[in-house]
Order: structure tokens, then sequence, then C-alpha cells
């Protein structure tokens, strides 16, 4: 066992600079192939303009606005990009979506860029409508390239555009925010078979899962059945335990104190342990979230420094500084899928509280004909709150994760005139429960 620690330690402390080389070398790579691999096939099927339906394998983005255009491979392998124009519909992933020449309204949503025009803004476009509910009586979504949102019924006519618009009123020499609400009159004409949806719709707001819960009471009401709802995507929280390995070096910068600045310390190797946290947000294919954790970190790094007056006038100073922390790490983190593997780049903050100091400096001296040998602290006042910097990259399979990791810390010292450095690499396993 000590022949295989002392392995570890020749190959990671005289050789920092490949660790050093090779902790950038994955994180490139990782950062690579995100960049090039940004296709993500899943099972779906389109329906022509004849009405046949071709099963095959969609390029998902789970997307926030609709989309303007998809990317279909057939089960020969052959790739087409259709247009809503192309097609009539497409479903994948527990998302469907329907093609029509549809009227949107376009006058701007942000509250700082509203008017005193009442009237609404129409355009006429040829999109993908999102169905969120299906069957008797449907409801669509479409959201614009510049984030505003519209919700369509369908009749024999085609996709009737639910009205709503918000804008400026001019009182009592202010301006208030008020809302024309044309799509509550519109709803109560297309679900005119339920008297109880008249009560409900006082309270609707123009948004997708208030209008959703609408139709639900609507469908309730009448007995009949939905043909398909769109699922609501929550964010969901993910639990587990790291433990791996740190190098640690420290650094101090200043024109006084030299016993430090030029004491070359070493580098520490020491193992690492704790748990984490994470938000995975819904949106997006989940490839963003939260990232948080609690890692618990140590090191003690030794250095000597001689000053060497003449030989009668000298010291030796040999210093040992050493931290066991508890860093509280908040990150926020980017994944994307590769096969049934994720690579993820992360990065953000990292508190570290002192757990337990050492904090050491013996000096020995001659001063002509006198020797002494002192014990007194490397630092008087040391800070026992760290901040710095961390980012990683790594991959994650099934439960398991690998990451290599850099953080760059402010160190202990407290004095403005002394400025001290940690600079740690990391390589962490993971399991999420």
């Amino acid at each position: 066992m000590q022949g295989i620690n002392n392995f570890i330690f020749n190959t990671m402390t005289k050789e920092s600079g490949r660790w050093k080389k090779f902790a950038l070398f994955i994180m490139g790579m990782v950062t690579f192939k995100m960049a090039y691999s940004q296709e993500n096939y899943i099972s779906g099927y389109v329906i022509n303009n004849n009405g046949d339906t071709i099963s095959g394998f969609l390029d998902y983005r789970n997307w926030d606005n609709n989309p303007e255009r998809i990317k279909f491979k057939s089960k020969d392998g052959g790739i087409l990009i259709f247009l809503p124009a192309d097609i009539k519909a497409f479903a994948t992933a527990n998302e469907a979506y329907l093609s029509g020449i549809i009227q949107t309204e376009v006058s701007s949503h942000e509250i700082n860029l509203l008017n005193l025009d009442t009237h609404f803004n129409i355009q006429t476009d040829t999109a993908f409508l999102q169905t969120l509910v299906a069957g008797k009586k449907s409801l669509y979504f479409y959201k614009t390239s510049e984030g505003k949102e519209n919700f369509y019924v369908k009749n024999v006519e085609g996709f009737e555009l639910l009205l709503y618009k918000k804008y400026l009123k001019a009182q009592d020499e202010k301006r208030a925010i008020r809302e024309n609400k044309q799509f509550i009159s519109q709803l109560m004409t297309y679900l005119n078979d339920c008297t109880s949806v008249h009560s409900k719709l006082k309270n609707t707001l123009y948004k997708s899962g208030s209008l959703m819960a609408l139709f639900q009471h609507y469908y309730d009401c009448t007995g009949t059945d939905m043909s398909f709802i769109k699922k609501s995507e929550k964010a969901k929280f993910d639990f587990g335990v790291l433990s791996g390995i740190s190098l640690t070096s420290l650094e101090f910068r200043s024109s006084f104190h030299p016993y430090l600045v030029n004491a070359g310390f070493q580098q520490s190797l020491r193992p690492s342990a704790g748990a984490f946290f994470e938000l995975v947000l819904a949106k997006n294919q989940r490839k963003w979230s939260f990232y948080n954790e609690i890692l618990i970190t140590s090191y003690k790094v030794s250095g000597s420094y001689f000053d060497y007056k003449n030989q009668d006038v000298f010291s030796n100073h040999s210093t040992e500084i050493g931290y066991v922390q508890a860093n509280i790490n908040n990150l926020i983190r980017y994944k994307y899928p590769i096969g049934h593997s994720f690579l993820f780049l992360n990065g953000g903050i990292s508190n570290a509280f002192s757990i337990k100091e050492t904090n050491y400096n013996k000096i020995e001296s001659k001063f002509f004909g006198t020797e002494k040998v002192e014990e007194t602290l490397a630092l008087n006042d040391t800070r026992k709150h760290e901040i710095g910097l961390t980012a990683g990259a790594g991959i994650m399979y099934n439960q398991f994760s690998c990451e290599v990791r850099y953080k760059n810390g402010n160190g202990m010292s407290s004095y403005p005139v002394l400025n001290s450095t940690t600079e740690i690499y990391y390589l962490l396993l993971g399991y999420k429960f």
C-alpha cells in the first residue's frame, strides 16, 4: 500500500505539469464533443401531406420556441429536413405538433415596451403548432422567436387564435397596465356545451397551465375523454456522493515575509469526499442544472527558507501550513447526451470553511555566539473562510460520474500586504442515488 501511495504522489506532484495538461485536455475534449455532437435522434414519426405516417427518428431539442424546421432520419438512415408546409404533423417524446397557416398576435409582451394601442397586431404565418390538449375540443400553442406566446383552438375553418393583449391606459396623469381578454368570450363559445366553464373562465389566465386546467374541467364536465394531453415538465432533484483526490499548491506574493514567499512549498496530495444535491431544470432536454455540493478536502504543505547574512548571522525557517475544509460549491452545470452517456461542463463559486488548521513555523537562528530555536505561528492572523472560483468537465454514465476540476482560491492570509493563493486540481468520482 505504501508503494502505491508513493507512486500516486510521485505521478501527480513531481509531474504536476502533465497532470494539469491532462485536466485541460479532458476539458477541451468535452467542449469539443459538445460543440460538434449536437444531434439527438429519438424515436418519432411524421405524417406527410398525403396522410401517410412514416416512423423514424427525430432530432429532438425539447424546444422552448416552436421549431421552424425539423430534422428527420428514416429507418434506412436517410436524413430529411421538413418545414411546416412539407408535412401535416410530427410527434416524439410526449410532444405532438400540427402544421398550419395561422394568425399570430405580435405586439410586445415586455412591460417596458407596452404602448397605448389597444388594437391587436396580427400577422399570418405557416408554423408548427404544439398540441397541448387533443380530443373533441383541442388546445394548441405557438411561441414566436421573440418569445410571444399565442394559444389556439381548432374549428372547421382551421386554427383560431385566442386573442389577448396587454396595453397601457392613461389614467390620472399615470399609465396603468390593462388587458384585452377577448379569448374569454371565444372560449365561452367554443366550450359552450359545459355551462360550469363560464364560472371557471373568470379566473382563467392566458397561460398554458391555466388554459389546460380549463380544458381538463371541460372534459370532466362533459364526461368525454381526451386523446392526448401534454404532460407538464417539472424540475427534478438528484442526490449523490463524491470521493476522489485533490492536488493542492500554495503560493504567497509579497515584498515582505520572505520565509513564506520563498519557502518553495511542496504540493499536497490528499483524499476528498462529500455529497451533492442537483436541481435539474425541465426544459432544453434537461441539459442545464444547478449543482451544489459539500466537499470535505484537506492539504498540508511544508517548505523552508534559509536567510544567510554571514557565517555568524543566519536563520532557517521550516514552515508547515495545512487545512481541513468544508467546501460549499455552487455551480451551474451543462450536460449533453452522447449515446447512453452525458458529457458535462460546470463552473461556479466555492466557499471553503476551515475545520482544522496547521499553522507552524520553526526558526533556527544564530547571531554571533547565540544560537536559539523558536516555534511560532507561520501567520499570526488567518482567515477561516476562503473564496474561490472553480470549473470542471467530465462524463456521466448511468449513476456514475467522473470529473476533472480546477479551483483557484484566495488562501488563508488576511494581511493586505501578503497575498495567498491556493490552486487545486481534483479527480472526483460520483454516484447518484
